[in-house]
Parts: C-alpha cells; structure tokens; sequence
C-alpha cells in the first residue's frame, strides 16, 4: 500500500500518476493523508488543501482513502489510531508538499518512508526552496528523494534529478516543472526500491543550506 502525505500543489501530478497506475503499483488504493479543510480568505467558506480540492473537481476523491487532520499534536486517540494503523500497514509512505513535520514515533513505521523535496539537497532545506532559488538567482534546481528523518530534508539521498531554471521563471512556472517531473522520478525510485537496489548517500551536513517561511502578499 503506498500513502501519500500531502496538501499543496507539488504533490498533484503524484497522486494523479499514482491513482491511474496503481494497478502497475500492485497496490488496490492509495491513502491520502492530509490538512483538514479551512477558512478561506474571505468570508467563513472552508477551503480544502489543493490536493484535495484537485480531487474533488476530477471526481477521484473516492479514488483514495482520505484522513484529514489539523496537526499531529492535536490529533484525538481514535485519529491517532487510525494515522499509525495506515502507516504501519504501509509498504511506501510518501511526503509531498504537505506542510506538516511528521513525528519521530510514526517514521518507522512503514516498510519505507520517503522525501520528496523541491531542490538538490542538502541546498535549501525548508518551506521555501523554489523561491530562495529564484531570489538568489541560480541556474538549476531539482528534485530530491530521500528518506524521512526526524531533522527536515536532512535523511539520507536516494536519487536526485536536475531541472535548468531559465531567466522566465516565477515562483509558478519553477513549481510547475518541478511538479511535473515528480511522478519520473518517483517510478524510478519505486523500481530501485522493488528491485532491493536502493543507494543510501548521506548528505554532507558542510553544504546545508536553509530556507524560512516567505509571506506571499
């Protein structure tokens, strides 16, 4: 079983792959866990994550077992049940855009718990990587798989893949080829994984970089 843990817009083009092509997976459904619904902007409308609402408007939200929560500090007894029994009956747990820090106790749990993170790490760990790139005007980024460690984006590297920024990029277009090239890599990783051929490389801690929350006016 995999399960996905993700609320925002990089992990779109995931759960669409991994909806379409479960049965290639082996797999029967996939989990989704993410953020409970929220009041918008304006007005008191709750808002769902973009990943959820993205399912909403395709008609494949009964294509996944969905769990909401606000943050696994708060969760109830019975929420905290339900996350642990999905992740421990979890071959491939997935984070992706998903805004919250998974807990130490949960990590182990499935028989793998990834990363996938929008830059070459160990560059840009944190909330923001694709704007701290643009602001600092490299020539490349990336994508990054590794695994989940109790210290964000700092678990050891499974496969990396370069994307070229060009001069036009924002925020937007960036995201959206880092986006689009998540389900390659993500294949890739799963055949390394099936295939017991996975190469563990540890980050060197010398090239850490990090990023903080921007607010977007």
């Amino acid at each position: 079983m995999i399960t996905l843990l993700a609320s925002g817009t990089l992990g779109i083009n995931l759960i669409n792959h991994l909806i379409k092509n479960l049965t290639n997976y082996g797999y029967d459904k996939i989990n989704l866990i993410t953020k409970k619904d929220k009041v918008g902007n304006r007005g008191y409308a709750l808002k769902p994550t973009p990943i959820k609402e993205y399912l909403l408007k395709n008609d494949l939200i009964n294509s996944v077992n969905l769990i909401e929560i606000d943050s696994f500090k708060k969760l109830e007894y019975d929420e905290k049940k339900i996350i642990e029994n999905t992740l421990r009956n979890t071959e491939i747990a997935v984070v992706c855009d998903f805004g919250l820090i998974v807990p130490e106790e949960l990590i182990n749990l499935p028989k793998v718990f990834i990363n996938i993170h929008p830059s070459l790490l160990p560059f840009y760990r944190g909330p923001s990587p694709i704007e701290y790139c643009l602001l600092n005007g490299d020539s490349i980024t990336g994508v990054t798989i590794c695994l989940l460690s109790k210290e964000v984006d700092a678990g050891k590297i499974i496969i990396q893949k370069i994307i070229k920024i060009d001069h036009q990029d924002n925020c937007l277009t960036l995201k959206n080829k880092i986006s689009k090239q998540i389900p390659y890599i993500f294949d890739i990783f799963f055949k390394m994984f099936k295939e017991s051929r996975m190469i563990l490389i540890k980050q060197n801690e010398n090239y850490a970089t990090y990023t903080l929350s921007l607010i977007h006016i």
